[in-house]
């Protein structure tokens, strides 16, 4: 069969010969009519060529018994003779002057093959057009077992079968064949005047195949059991399901042939057609290209054959073009010949092939080739591509903002690569200038459009006063004199304006200058002012501060103005006391005085002669080593309370050199942290065994080394520090390792680890946690660090005084010197924020402030891994504001309770001075990163603090205390 909706393939026509029809009771005439309808329903029929000659007829009705008979070699001698491939003829009888019947059986004559199919007996019917119908509905059903039959080849092993596909239908599906023994003649009887029904039969095996040509022979083996002789009529169907060739049916006709038939959307085949009585009634449609579709009912045949000529009307010879174009309002062009603009439709287009384009300014031509059927449409959809151009935009001056379109395009000079043809929008936007909207338009061309422009510069003016007078005026971050005063060569623009003027606080607004216009600002100073908050002891001494009685202690002094102020204290019958109190602008001065009697106040105070301060050398490269030796009457003794790292170093023999000299040694490095913790490092010169176990064992570390002994046993160091207090060496009693023992500090804990260097050392982290109980807490904070040359002096006076300290870094420098705050953080100190660059934030805009502490907070997490928790604004200047933007990062504001001006002070006994005098239990100190007179006062302050009571704790702790 064709393929849906095409012409049917060139296939090779099948050479056919039809006999006159053999008769038996009926008139003879009828087989001669049979004939002539048969050859007539079948005329010009592309695969069959019809033998209508009067030898054929001859030929035929002479060798009629001996092909019904089945005779061999009969029906290939008689082909042979007509030099065909295909026998056709019948048998119509009639029983008495009952009804008449026909049976049609074809016999297939290719070489090798020797086969016939038969139809069952079918009613034949008195009307000469429902003849003809039965006639070539009976072939339909016939020829197809012709085409595809097996050729039986037997010898006593086995049974072969050979398939020879049908012209134009060879095999391109699984295909089941059966073998049916009903060719076999009856007892006594010379040829076999009648067939009966041959469908019967039972299926003897199934062949896959694929497409084929024709007389193409593939060869199979039947199933097991199947019983195939030669003779046998061999039919092989498309399903494993036996059926019958229909009894009745419509055989549908078309004009002309080879319509394809369809019943919702199943294609049935194609015409002429037999459809069987149970795919009745129902609607077809027939189609062929180049005619209309033409639909039927055709109604149920319930007992005869029924045939149903169809006319299919051949479509015109022209065709409707359908054209789209996105954007619409293109010209059509059809063949080189305007017809329109899109949307068009276009009838009356002769069928075939054109050209169609389509064109539109500002756009690329585009063009298809279309090909219009007969009596259809075709529809035609453009996509249109808009044409290009490069675009230069300049000026004057040059540097202006472009945007093109709506979209930022750079500064002028700028390049807009590839924009459309058309009308654009162009904005050129300067600081100082008037803003520039322009629309242009982008003609087609080669080369790059150019558009120029000159800006005007626009300025506004900006009248300064202050109250007092006499401030200095900064605008946008430049001084520009002394209120009052005019600028008038400010560009329009937002400006951030202070005044400062001494003792007073600084006033900051911002203003909008507007291009030829006079903006007028006035900025109102309010004096610097602070509290003093006087306590005495007794209380109820009268207070006079700069000469003006301020009423009796204790009192809250508000209002004073910034600056240094002289403060007296009268107690009858105590001796008065005077000071000079600076008072600092937004903070409360403390003051607490003990009045003495009048009696003491001829004689001297008596003492401590002060501790005096060394400068502290720099941490030296090289550790100090301590050797072992032969076996001590007392261990050797290390005190790490100098915070510097120790190393103890002792030989050592491996079992193979047990009778030798040693020829290892091992290195024990002990280095104390500020927060008592201890690092204690186990290294060999080639790499310790992997198989090291470490036990504890009532408060004692053990360490087994398995192939090492110790050169002098036992040997051993006392060590005089808060998380240890010794390590002694010793051989294992059989095993021959050695076992390193450490006794641990009461309530100290550990942890352990392997180096990843070459010597894959043994780290052990030893940390005692120091009770606090209800001690008077205090957090020592250090402000800019880190201090190269400084940072290290002071790391190393605090690890040799074990204390750990606050730290308010600088990111910046962080970033520039990881080392030292790394150490820091190694001796457990707290790091904190101070910013990124160490500025004002309260002159900073919103982004610049987040900007400052985001980047410090960034800077110590790539440091050392940890975020901070509190920040410290430079100068501990903050507003509302810098407060609410370091909450959203995380950060709590932390201030300071003594603050002793340290990097202003040259004198260290100073410093210590004020800080122990000024000191309270909850206490936060503020001192400051490299200031030599700090470093040279803290071990004072510490000293002297920790005498009192005191215990040194980090900022963390001091303000969580439940932790």
């Amino acid at each position: 069969r064709a393929a849906p909706d095409s012409s049917p393939p060139p296939f090779t026509p099948l050479p056919l010969a039809i006999a006159n029809f053999s008769v038996s009771g009926v008139d003879p005439s009828a087989g001669v009519e049979a004939a002539r309808l048969l050859r007539q329903g079948l005329a010009g029929n592309p695969f069959l060529d019809l033998k209508d000659s009067r030898r054929v007829q001859d030929l035929l009705a002479a060798n009629e018994q001996q092909i019904l008979a089945g005779r061999p070699g009969v029906a290939a001698t008689v082909a042979g003779q007509l030099q065909c491939r295909v026998l056709v003829f019948g048998v119509l009888w009639a029983e008495g002057s009952g009804p008449s019947f026909l049976q049609m059986i074809a016999a297939d004559c290719r070489p090798r093959v020797a086969r016939l199919a038969v139809t069952p007996p079918l009613s034949w019917p008195a009307e000469t057009r429902a003849q003809q119908t039965l006639l070539l509905s009976a072939l339909q059903a016939v020829l197809p077992p012709v085409g595809r039959v097996l050729a039986v080849i037997s010898t006593p092993q086995q049974t072969d079968l050979q398939v020879f596909p049908f012209a134009g239908n060879p095999l391109k599906t699984d295909a089941t064949y059966f073998a049916f023994h009903a060719l076999a003649a009856e007892p006594g009887l010379e040829w076999v005047e009648f067939l009966p029904p041959l469908w019967a039969g039972a299926p003897a095996g199934s062949l896959r195949t694929g497409p084929q040509r024709l007389d193409d022979v593939i060869n199979a083996k039947p199933e097991a059991g199947a019983e195939i002789e030669i003779g046998d009529l061999v039919f092989i169907a498309l399903t494993s399901q036996l059926t019958a060739v229909p009894g009745s049916g419509r055989l549908v006709l078309s004009d002309p042939p080879y319509a394809q038939v369809r019943r919702e959307g199943e294609v049935l085949g194609l015409t002429p057609l037999l459809l069987p009585a149970e795919a009745l009634p129902g609607e077809f449609t027939l189609s062929l290209p180049n005619y209309e579709r033409h639909s039927v009912s055709l109604a149920a045949v319930p007992k005869a054959r029924a045939a149903d000529q169809i006319v299919l009307r051949e479509l015109p010879l022209i065709g409707t073009i359908q054209v789209t174009s996105e954007p619409a309002g293109a010209t059509v062009v059809v063949d080189g010949k305007e017809i329109g603009k899109t949307p068009l439709r276009s009838p009356n287009l002769p069928a075939g092939e054109h050209t169609v384009s389509v064109r539109l300014y500002g756009y690329v031509v585009a063009e298809k080739k279309v090909a219009v059927p007969r009596g259809g449409v075709v529809e035609v959809e453009f996509a249109l591509e808009r044409q290009t151009r490069s675009v230069r935009v300049i000026s004057q001056p040059e540097g202006a903002e472009v945007t093109w379109d709506d979209e930022p395009a750079g500064k002028a000079p700028a390049v807009i690569a590839r924009t459309t043809v058309g009308k654009h929008t162009l904005k050129l936007t300067l600081p100082g200038h008037a803003e520039l909207i322009q629309e242009v338009e982008v003609t087609p061309g080669d080369k790059p459009a150019e558009f120029t422009y000159r800006l005007e510069r626009l300025v506004g003016k900006l009248r300064i006063t202050s109250q007092p007078p006499g401030a200095q005026v900064t605008v946008g971050g430049k001084p520009r004199g002394t209120a009052p005063l005019e600028l008038a060569d400010l560009a329009p623009g937002e400006y951030q304006v202070t005044a400062l003027l001494e003792g007073y606080r600084l006033a900051e607004r911002t203003v909008v200058v507007k291009a030829r216009e006079t903006t007028t600002v006035e900025l109102v100073l309010s004096r610097k002012v602070g509290s003093i908050n006087v306590k005495t002891v007794p209380a109820g001494a009268k207070i006079i501060l700069d000469g003006e009685n301020r009423g009796t202690s204790p009192a809250l002094l508000e209002n004073v103005p910034a600056g240094e102020h002289a403060l007296r204290l009268e107690v009858e019958n105590l001796r008065p006391w005077e000071g000079k109190v600076t008072v600092t602008d937004g903070e409360t001065t403390q003051v607490q005085v003990g009045l003495l009697p009048l009696q003491m106040e001829m004689g001297t105070r008596p003492t401590e002669p002060p501790t005096p301060v060394t400068p502290l050398p720099l941490p030296t490269a090289e550790p100090r080593q301590f050797e072992g030796s032969e076996e001590p009457p007392t261990f050797a003794e290390l005190d790490l309370s100098d915070g510097r790292q120790h190393s103890w170093t002792f030989p050592l023999l491996r079992p193979q050199d047990a009778a030798g000299s040693p020829a290892e040694q091992i290195r024990v490095d002990l280095q104390p942290h500020a927060d008592g913790s201890l690092t204690l490092a186990l290294q060999t010169r080639d790499p310790l065994p992997a198989e090291v176990k470490v036990e504890r064992e009532d408060g004692v570390l053990v360490i087994f080394l398995p192939g090492l002994r110790a050169a002098h046993n036992p040997a051993g160091v006392r060590v005089h520090d808060v998380a240890i207090h010794g390590v002694r060496l010793r051989n294992g009693a059989t095993d021959g390792g050695l076992e390193v023992a450490v006794t641990l500090a009461s309530g100290a804990q550990f942890t352990v680890s392997r180096g990843s260097g070459p010597a894959r050392e043994l780290i052990l982290k030893i940390r005692r946690a120091l009770p606090l109980g209800n001690a008077k807490m205090v957090a020592l904070t250090f402000d800019d660090t880190p201090f190269p040359g400084y940072t290290e002096r002071l790391l190393r006076l605090l690890r040799e005084h074990r204390v750990v300290a606050t730290f308010f870094v600088v990111g910046r420098k962080a970033l520039e010197f990881p080392t030292l705050l790394r150490q820091a953080a190694e001796d457990g100190h707290s790091l904190q924020n101070h910013s990124l660059t160490h500025p004002t934030l309260t002159q900073l805009s919103p982004a610049e402030i987040k900007g400052e502490l985001q980047g410090c907070n960034e800077a110590l997490i790539q440091v050392v891994g940890k975020a901070p928790r509190f920040y410290r604004p430079p100068g501990g200047q903050s507003n509302s504001q810098v407060n609410r933007i370091a909450a959203g990062l995380g950060l709590t504001y932390a201030g300071w309770d003594v603050n002793v001006h340290d990097y202003n002070t040259p004198e260290a006994q100073l410093i210590a001075d004020r800080v122990v005098a000024g000191t309270h239990a909850g206490d936060i100190i503020l001192l400051h990163d490299g200031v030599v007179p700090t470093l040279e006062a803290l071990p004072d302050i510490i000293t002297r603090l920790r005498r009192e009571g005191f215990v040194f704790v980090t900022l963390d702790r001091l303000l969580t205390p439940s932790r």
